[in-house]
């Protein structure tokens, strides 16, 4: 079983896609998807620094397993969340190092290296932009040592691999790289190094032939330990509190973190982070921990994206938002203003896995610890806006049923559907059920087999409602349209291929209402607009093409819409509609080349319109003209719909105006009488009352 599903992310079909997607507006739409909560990558061979006055730990690069990608990026981390501040800067890299330079205020990065080159260029971070310093100095290379040396105000580097291992010392004064001409001094592998502030010297540690441990005062090295061993790629950070350096990670694998007290290495504890190697370590001076991010696990290049905290006792993971993740599922909390976000598949398993978070339109934040179960996915979730609860039924072997009140999760009842994944439920609220159909389902022969069976949650238990309508499929979505009230269904893998057919669902019975639109296929998402009235698709996949076209549904036709901001193309995403701000929120998924991502996206359709104008001039044969105006940046040709509602005959005009080379989109309509509401169909919250007095 588990072989199965985790077959199902690898492209499935051959297939032909049928249908081309089809563009009726003359130029772009109006909306765009924004880039609300960027995605701190899963890294390892990155460098941190702390920021003593800001207090912040700075982070920059590292390398990302999928595609072996080289970073470029800069975060910092306030003990509360990590924020990306900069995407330029120095060159994306690895196995560089930073340091901070408290009597100038700014971060000093060396080295490191990419898939082409070693660099062996110094930069500066001042907490807004980088400067490049100098390209003279130390040899291009990756993996020294650096530090700063509070007493003498030095950055000093020592060694690294320039297509050797160096044994080399420098100094950087802010102004340029002086060579240190120091007898016998360290030749180490993989060295890291860290400023002991009470005692004045750099401690080193490394491999040669050995674990050795050596110290700097800035006019000698000495050497102060050796033992066997080959810790490979450990990480040093020195605790200014408890006036020890702590060591942890090794390639070879290894739980145990070290605390060096000036004579020897002390086991501090057995019982830490995981085994890893490369990640990035500081101690933060304003909360005394030291902060650990990322790294590898040992013996090999799967990259970690965890953030712990280690107090002097124990290591303590902290949650700054979800970890990125595909097969999540989010829903809407309309009595508690925000989007709710619960499992998904994380890899490498990790202690968020189960937890439970809210987005509020700004950030994330952890509402619960516990629930349904761990690192769960292949389940489906509805959000009742009635009882204001949301009811989850999930995969696998399980058959029970839990419901979220805000607070924590609570199980219902084990029984109803047969064990399934990768079905769809939404809640339809003119009947006041939830309903759920197909899946990869368990038999009555115990084997497993796709359904189409169409369940119904009455907030008691669940009943059987049909066996007939679409066809038997998984991976399918759905929405409830509640101008409508029916149940939306798009997609699906169907007779083993991708299936491109709409259906509904009034409570009687499914129809099959429309098999054109966009092209077949499944691990999409699906949500419904309430302000717009319309039912927002987006991505997915159809073997091994990938998609991120938008499309909406008006219960007549599917219309793409071509708008800016376009994201990475992905599936098995994560999408929920929030309507106290009339957007659409998306999360994670898979993107090329199976990569799990992180990232948090919003779309506002009332990006591109900027001004609305309405009024109503008399006709002088007892009416008037009613005049719209909409201001937009959007492209010359495109079109703006605008609706025309007369309130006391409850009906509407929709009309589709032009923009023009000046950037507007006019439209009149002629004997009009009473009061209307002048809406932009693509923004309601942009609206405007005129009346036509006689």
């Amino acid at each position: 079983m588990s072989r199965f599903l985790r077959n199902t992310r690898l492209p499935l079909l051959a297939l032909v896609a049928g249908f081309l997607s089809v563009h009726w507006a003359l130029g772009e739409d109006s909306g765009a998807w924004t880039l609300v909560d960027p995605w701190l990558r899963p890294r390892g061979d990155l460098a941190m620094a702390y920021d003593t006055r800001r207090s912040v730990t700075v982070m920059f690069g590292g390398f990302h397993e999928d595609d072996d990608v080289y970073l470029g990026d800069t975060w910092e981390y306030n003990g509360q969340r990590w924020t990306r501040k900069s995407t330029n800067g120095p060159a994306p890299r690895s196995r560089h190092r930073l340091a901070y330079d408290s009597r100038r205020g700014v971060v000093v990065l060396f080295g490191g290296r990419d898939a082409e080159r070693r660099y062996g260029d110094t930069w500066e971070w001042d907490g807004v932009r980088w400067t490049l310093r100098s390209t003279e100095g130390p040899s291009p290379r990756w993996w020294p040592a650096l530090a700063y040396d509070e007493h003498r105000g030095m950055v000093v580097l020592h060694g690294g691999y320039d297509g050797e291992y160096q044994n080399d010392t420098w100094e950087w004064d802010g102004a340029a790289w002086i060579r240190r001409k120091l007898d016998s001094p360290p030749s180490l592998t993989t060295p890291s190094m860290a400023y002991d502030s009470a005692r004045r010297v750099m401690v080193l540690f490394g491999l040669s032939g050995r674990e050795q441990t050596w110290e700097f005062d800035g006019g000698a090295w000495v050497k102060r330990h050796e033992e066997i061993g080959i810790t490979t790629a450990a990480s040093l950070a020195y605790d200014s509190l408890r006036g020890v350096t702590i060591r942890y990670g090794d390639y070879w694998g290894g739980d145990t973190t070290w605390k060096w007290d000036g004579k020897s290495w002390i086991v501090a504890s057995r019982d830490g982070v995981g085994d890893i190697y490369a990640q990035g370590m500081v101690f933060d001076f304003n909360r005394d921990v030291i902060l650990l991010f990322g790294g590898f696990l040992s013996g090999s290049s799967v990259a970690g994206d965890t953030t712990w905290e280690w107090d002097g006792q124990t290591w303590v993971h902290r949650t700054t938002g979800p970890l990125g993740r595909p097969d999540a599922e989010m829903v809407y909390d309309a009595a508690r203003e925000h989007t709710v976000l619960f499992g998904g598949f994380h890899h490498p398993p990790s202690k968020e896995d189960g937890q439970t978070f809210a987005w509020d339109g700004s950030q994330w934040s952890l509402l619960a610890t516990d629930g349904p179960g761990r690192n769960l996915s292949y389940f489906a979730m509805a959000y009742n806006n009635r009882s204001n609860t949301t009811l989850l039924f999930p995969g696998e072997d399980d058959v029970s049923t839990w419901e979220w009140d805000g607070a924590e999760w609570t199980w219902l009842t084990d029984f109803g559907p047969s064990s399934r994944i990768l079905h769809a439920m939404s809640y339809d609220q003119a009947r006041d059920a939830v309903v759920l159909f197909g899946g990869y389902a368990r038999r009555e022969d115990g084997e497993f087999g796709l359904s189409d069976e169409t369940w119904e949650w009455d907030g008691g238990a669940w009943s059987l409602a049909s066996s007939r309508g679409p066809s038997k499929r998984f991976k399918h979505a759905m929405a409830y349209d509640t101008a409508r009230e029916v149940t939306m269904l798009f997609g699906g893998v169907s007779r083993s291929t991708a299936n491109g057919e709409t259906w509904e669902w009034d409570g009687r019975g499914w129809t099959l209402v429309s098999d054109t639109g966009p092209e077949p296929r499944y691990d999409h998402t699906i949500v419904y607009d309430e302000a717009r009235k319309l039912t927002v698709l987006y991505g997915g996949r159809a073997g091994d093409e990938l998609f991120s076209d938008l499309w909406e549904w008006d219960g007549i036709e599917w219309r793409q819409r071509q708008v800016d901001g376009i994201q990475p193309s992905r599936f098995e995403h994560a999408m929920s509609y929030d309507s106290g701000r009339q957007r659409v929120v998306l999360f994670g998924g898979w993107g090329e080349h199976n990569e799990r991502l992180g990232d948090t996206w919003e779309f506002d359709p009332c990006v591109g319109l900027e001004k609305l104008k309405a009024r109503c001039k008399a006709d002088g044969g007892g009416g008037g003209v009613i005049k719209a105006t909409v201001g937009t940046s959007l492209p010359e040709g495109s079109t703006v719909p605008i609706d025309n509602t007369d309130v006391a005959n409850n009906t509407t005009d929709r009309q589709r105006a032009t923009v023009n080379a000046r950037g507007k989109a006019k439209h009149k309509w002629p004997e009009q009488h009473g009061e209307h509401a002048i809406t932009l169909a693509d923004c309601p919250r942009m609206t405007q009352t005129v009346v036509c007095d006689p």
